[in-house]
C-alpha cells in the first residue's frame, strides 16, 4: 500500500478513467512503447508488450472519491 499526498478526488479521477493510464501506470513506465488499448467509457484497458506481457484490466465497481474494484487478467506471460 501508498499513502498519496494529494486531494482524494483528485486521484480518484486520475486512476478511475483509463485514459489516463500513462501519467501513473508502472508498467507503462517499464515498457513505454507497448501496446495499450482504452474502452469506449475508460472503464478497462489491454495492454501488449514484449516485457510486460498481454493482459487486460477492468473496473467492476467505482464508488466516487472512495473506492475503485478491479479485475486483473494475465493473459500472456512477462519476459
Amino acid at each position: 500500500s501508498m499513502v498519496i499526498q494529494a486531494d482524494r478526488d483528485k486521484v480518484y479521477n486520475l486512476v478511475a478513467d483509463f485514459n489516463n493510464w500513462d501519467k501513473w501506470s508502472p508498467w507503462k513506465a517499464m515498457e513505454p512503447e507497448a501496446k495499450t488499448t482504452v474502452s469506449a467509457d475508460g472503464k478497462s484497458l489491454s495492454w501488449d508488450g514484449k516485457e510486460i506481457g498481454k493482459g487486460k484490466l477492468e473496473h467492476t465497481e467505482l464508488v466516487q472519491g472512495q473506492k475503485i474494484v478491479g479485475k486483473l487478467t494475465f493473459l500472456e506471460p512477462m519476459n
